[in-house]
């Protein structure tokens, strides 16, 4: 006895989960960007500011964790090497050979492989963003430090 499933609707749900995932690496660009935007504000701040900094590791200690922090942005920032689910028919002729369900199942099949790949990719620039947010606070940190002593 012959399944007979029919399987566009979950290619379609898979596809819009990749498209989902692609969107969270956009949401992760604006994020970057504020970061990025606010370590900029802070080292006008503190370039601005009469900081009587008496040693050369003060200003090293203040300065390098918003340097480092956007240089972690812009890496966030830069372009992802997503995959997609599409095929190059011209590579690979062999899809328009594949009846209906077959080719719904290795369309599910390519698509799984792009989310998975692609959320891999994800948690790679999320921990740039999160390296970043953590160089923020500390230079935020240290910059409270010497604005109270």
């Amino acid at each position: 006895m012959q399944n007979e499933q029919d399987l566009r609707p979950l290619l379609t749900l898979q596809q819009n989960l990749l498209t989902e995932v692609t969107a969270d690496g956009d949401a992760l660009d604006n994020k970057a960007m504020a970061m990025a935007a606010i370590n900029i504000t802070l080292l006008i701040f503190v370039a601005q500011a009469d900081l009587h900094l008496h040693h050369w590791w003060q200003s090293a200690l203040l300065w390098l964790p918003y340097g480092l922090s956007i240089v972690f942005n812009i890496m966030t920032i830069l372009p992802k090497p997503y995959i997609g689910a599409s095929v190059d028919l011209a590579s690979h002729p062999e899809y328009l050979e594949l009846d209906k369900e077959d080719l719904v199942l290795q369309l599910l099949s390519d698509t799984q492989l792009a989310i998975d790949v692609n959320q891999q990719i994800n948690k790679t620039y999320w921990r740039y963003w999160l390296t970043s947010l953590a160089a923020t606070i500390l230079g935020t940190v240290v910059l409270f430090a010497i604005l109270i002593v």
